[in-house]
């Protein structure tokens, strides 16, 4: 059961998801992209996002911070130890029904495709999201709850369009420029 956002309209997002996302309430008029330096790669496949078990040797454990450095691996044990249960209680107080199975696959699809490759496509138009306009409701959720709690778990400020630095709504999904 895919969504986008129930709370209008379909919502897969989290992302990171997630993220669908930081900075887009506050500051309507975001960068597209999250900058080079601050790329959010979390490139897992759901099935490689166990949990660590008890024969989990430190090398395996999850890193306590994130880094675009991280192995695969370390991006997935991060995400699946800070990442997921940070981010499911903020879907789930929005949509208990839709969230319930809150997981990997959220953001990442069946596939375990990049969050930008399955979330919805945001649009940029004429310096702002278009989402705002189109689906206020989830626009501000994303905005306000996700994008900064997931900068937070990412150790990065949130996305600040004077500086064009931080993590925003480029760090989970693609930005279409009209």
């Amino acid at each position: 059961m895919t969504h986008y956002f129930s709370l209008k309209f379909p919502l897969h997002v989290a992302a990171l998801a997630v993220g669908l996302l930081g900075g887009c309430a506050s500051q309507p008029e975001v960068e597209p992209e999250t900058p080079a330096d601050q790329t959010v790669d979390p490139a897992v496949a759901p099935a490689e996002a166990e949990a660590p078990t008890e024969a989990t040797t430190a090398e395996e454990a999850p890193p306590e911070a994130w880094s675009a450095d991280l192995s695969k691996e370390q991006k997935a044990a991060f995400m699946k130890a800070k990442v997921v249960p940070a981010m499911a209680p903020l879907f789930q107080n929005a949509d208990p029904e839709a969230y319930a199975d809150f997981g990997c696959q959220t953001c990442h699809g069946p596939e375990g495709k990049l969050p930008k490759e399955y979330l919805p496509e945001l649009t940029l138009k004429d310096g702002k999201l278009t989402a705002f306009a189109e689906d206020p409701d989830t626009a501000k959720f994303m905005a306000e709850h996700v994008t900064p709690t997931m900068a937070g778990v990412l150790g990065m400020p949130p996305y600040d369009p004077a500086t064009h630095t931080g993590f925003g709504c480029g760090g989970c999904h693609s930005i279409a420029m009209q």
